[in-house]
Formats: C-alpha cells, sequence, structure tokens
C-alpha cells in the first residue's frame, strides 16, 4: 500500500469514531495492562510501555520513546487550537485534504520528517460544537501497521469530560 492508501484508511477510521466523541458517550472499558490519564477536559487509556505528556489542559501527547511513536489527541476548550495541526520545523507537508460531509467538517494532513510519517485528522462537527483533532506519529509505515490497532483501542478509551 502506498502512503495515501494508508492515510485514507486512517482517516476513515477517524470519520467512524466521530460519533463516539460527538455523542459525548463514556469509552470502551481499558484493555488489559492500561492505566487511565484523567485530564481537565478528558481521560484515555495509556498502553503498557507509553508516558504521558499533556500538553495543554485540551491536548495530550502519549509517547513510547523505545519505539518512537507517538499518539496525540485534543479536544479543544474555548478558543484553544490543536498544535498537532501545525507542520513542525523539519516536516514537510505530504498531504492535505478538507471536505465537508453534513455539519462535519473533515481535515487530513500527512506530514514527514527525516524519521517519520505524521497523521492528523481533525473533525469538527458545528451543528452539535465539537471538534476532537487525533494525531499518530510513527518511524516508517511497517510500524504504523504494527501499531495501528493498539492506537484504535486508544483512541476508544476517550471520554470527554463537560
Amino acid at each position: 500500500m502506498t502512503f495515501v492508501q494508508h492515510s485514507q484508511s486512517l482517516f476513515l477510521l477517524c470519520i467512524a469514531l466521530v460519533g463516539i466523541f460527538s455523542a459525548a458517550l463514556h469509552a470502551a472499558p481499558l484493555p488489559e495492562g492500561w492505566t487511565l490519564h484523567k485530564g481537565k477536559t478528558l481521560t484515555i487509556g495509556v498502553p503498557p510501555g507509553f508516558s504521558v505528556d499533556e500538553i495543554s489542559a485540551s491536548e495530550v501527547d502519549l509517547i513510547n520513546e523505545e519505539e518512537q511513536i507517538k499518539f496525540s489527541v485534543f479536544v479543544p476548550t474555548k478558543g484553544a487550537q490543536p498544535k498537532m495541526m501545525e507542520v513542525e520545523v523539519g516536516e514537510k507537508l505530504t498531504e492535505k485534504d478538507s471536505s465537508t460531509k453534513g455539519d462535519t467538517e473533515e481535515t487530513q494532513m500527512t506530514m514527514k520528517g527525516k524519521n517519520y510519517i505524521r497523521f492528523v485528522v481533525s473533525l469538527v462537527n458545528s451543528a452539535k460544537d465539537t471538534n476532537v483533532c487525533w494525531g499518530i506519529r510513527v518511524p516508517n509505515m511497517d510500524d504504523y501497521k504494527n501499531t495501528r490497532p493498539t492506537y484504535v483501542k486508544w483512541k476508544q478509551t476517550l471520554t470527554v469530560l463537560n
């Protein structure tokens, strides 16, 4: 599969999960061995081998230093903008696409750094006044394939706090 095909499958998965966020449902139970991070605006599972870096009250990164993998989630407070949507120094934006489906605007981005690939999806629902942004950073597409099942489970553990 090409980078575009992999990023498209990631984006389709994010669309399927937007309902979880939009409905503000309680998250799926934590998989065995995971811990729970409780932030000011969200709770989210932490897989074994990952540590938490709370970027702000609304943005959290989970980092696996050994495997050089990072998961990111952004659930905004009023006026907050996700840092993960910014192209970082040394990165090249290789793909960006925005579309609107009903009340939801979706922005998909793929960035490449010297030693990694980063995928970001932002979903904004104007009617429900919801916004969530997901990101994953991996060294290469093989690592993405191996990490994807954990990433999918991780996203399902999100609970947005009111």
